[in-house]
């Protein structure tokens, strides 16, 4: 308890003020020790360390028990000036380092008004990258000595490397240096250090004769053909998501998403092959990512985070683009790998507040096609795991109804910056439920319910037109819909305290029609 607050207690009870600046004293020297000390009850981040891919500096340490948040910081060697980041509750972060200088960086641990002592620091530039060599010459076996090794500040443990050749794995076993054999022809060396830093060479072997004997020439096709450092996180041909300075790419692991952007997500259906990791769907929602996940790797992304960017080989787009919309006005492209919909606001000038990446297959000519393909047959599946999905659209649309408004808020729009994040509710979920499904029954009639006496939005679909079904898809449609009442239910804070609740329900009819209800009040 603070003094002035001690003191303004002990002045309520009318026990004088002389007292009440004694006890205050008191319970000031009391409670100093504890005070002082309070940071060191929050133990400081350990296992730190730094990793280095296409040009990004990663920062990752391990979980500290009672952390809410963590917290890194950036430096010189021998300066007393530190740069330091926003929080975050992931264990790692990727900070902006300037031009390839070498630069230190500590984290320390935050929770309750508390924070920890910093963390030991380490040292990276972002033109780290792992020296790989070797001493082949020509013999007679197919074989050479290679070395690996990273620039000197990086811990011994990293200095340790497993060795591949042609993708086998040679031995479980790290080890700084490694004899390697190889086949005849073209073969590829790579490594892997301890931190997840990667490079690779190619390597040829070739049967040559000379005096009427046969021997092995062995040597490298490029002596300094080095990739850039973890091939798969590379800036030239990743299709790259940033949001809120972190970044997820198409193809990248489900371990070094969570590495990222933390273990706090939920999963939904999300109407294709794969499934929804929603990250900030109840808190934060101002930086709402959907990554979708098949087969532990990232097959899609779908964000409408403020200030989100994305990147390619050949696009570069960010937050209020203005686009080249079909229209519904949403901008496809698909002529850099990956498969592109900008979902641009026709009452905000057409600027794309949403974008949703997803992995391209050679096989489909279209987009089109490849969206039916993917798209999950819910007509066909069994009814309980259709009704799961449609519940699991219904959660997604609050979230995307809630991101929004966070949205709005952030640009203050119609002069209004303090929107309620809906929760859902109950009652609203029922009323929804109870339409929806009176809306399926009726099967192609479609009208407010008008009993319910609070803010409603219905919508009808058919299957066939809206295919694959998914809650981006509805949103889109009710936030750029022809007459501005469903987006008024979802942005508009008409009272100071109105809305607070929301509730939603999807329902298929016997037809295959497809109607949402969402409640507001």
């Amino acid at each position: 308890m603070g003094k002035g607050r001690t003191m303004e207690l002990l002045r309520n009870k009318r026990t004088g003020k002389a007292l009440a600046i004694a006890l205050a004293l008191i319970l000031l020297m009391a409670y100093t020790p504890m005070c002082a000390s309070a940071s060191s009850s929050l133990s400081e981040p350990e296992g730190v360390y730094a990793s280095v891919a296409a040009s990004r500096v990663s920062i990752h340490w391990t979980k500290v028990p009672g952390a809410k948040y963590y917290q890194v910081r950036m430096g010189r060697d021998g300066s007393s000036k530190w740069k330091v980041f926003p929080k975050t509750r992931a264990l790692s972060y990727k900070p902006t380092v300037p031009n390839n200088d070498l630069r230190l960086f500590q984290v320390r641990a935050y929770a309750g008004g508390r924070y920890s002592d910093w963390s030991e620091a380490v040292f990276a530039s972002k033109a780290d990258k792992i020296t790989l060599t070797g001493d082949s010459e020509m013999t007679d076996t197919l074989g050479g000595f290679y070395q690996a090794s990273l620039p000197d500040y990086y811990d011994n443990g990293d200095q340790e490397f497993r060795w591949y050749i042609n993708g086998q794995l040679i031995s479980d076993a790290y080890s700084k240096n490694k004899a390697c054999s190889f086949p005849t022809g073209t073969n590829t060396l790579e490594v892997y250090a301890r931190n997840g830093m990667h490079a690779k060479m190619t390597v040829k072997c070739e049967i040559k004769m000379s005096g009427g004997k046969f021997f092995t020439e062995f040597g490298y096709a490029c002596s300094n053909d080095y990739l850039i450092n973890n091939s798969k996180y590379d800036a030239a041909v990743r299709k790259q998501l940033t949001i809120g300075g972190q970044d997820v790419y198409i193809g990248e692991p489900e371990a070094d998403v969570e590495a990222t952007f933390g273990s706090n997500y939920v999963t939904k259906a999300s109407g294709t092959d794969y499934v929804w990791h929603i990250y900030n769907a109840e808190s934060n929602q101002g930086q709402m990512l959907f990554a979708g996940i098949k087969a532990g790797k990232v097959q899609a992304l779908y964000t409408n985070a403020i200030g989100w960017a994305y990147k390619d080989s050949i696009y570069s787009f960010s937050d209020g683009y203005e686009g080249y919309y079909d229209g519904y006005m949403t901008d496809k492209r698909n002529d850099s790998g990956a498969y592109i919909t900008m979902y641009g606001d026709k009452y905000n000038s057409g600027r794309v507040y949403g974008i949703k990446i997803e992995k391209t297959a050679d096989r489909y000519l279209t987009y089109q096609d490849y969206s039916k393909a993917k798209g999950v047959d819910l007509i066909g599946m069994p009814t309980a795991e259709q009704q799961a999905a449609l519940e699991d659209f219904a959660d997604e649309e609050i979230y995307l109804v809630n991101s929004m408004r966070v949205r709005a808020n952030n640009v203050n729009y119609v002069n209004v910056s303090n929107r309620n994040m809906l929760v859902k509710d109950a009652v609203n979920m029922g009323y929804a439920e109870e339409w929806a499904g009176i809306l399926a029954e009726r099967n192609g009639y479609i009208s407010h319910s008008g009993g319910y006496n609070r803010g409603e939005n219905v919508a009808y679909n058919s299957y066939a037109i809206m295919d694959p079904i998914s809650a981006l898809n509805q949103f889109y449609e009710e936030i750029s819909s022809e007459t501005t009442g469903h987006r008024n239910n979802i942005l508009l804070q008409l009272q100071a305290n109105y809305p607070t609740k929301m509730g939603c329900s999807f329902k298929i009819s016997a037809s295959n029609n497809i109607y949402v209800v969402e409640e507001f009040n």
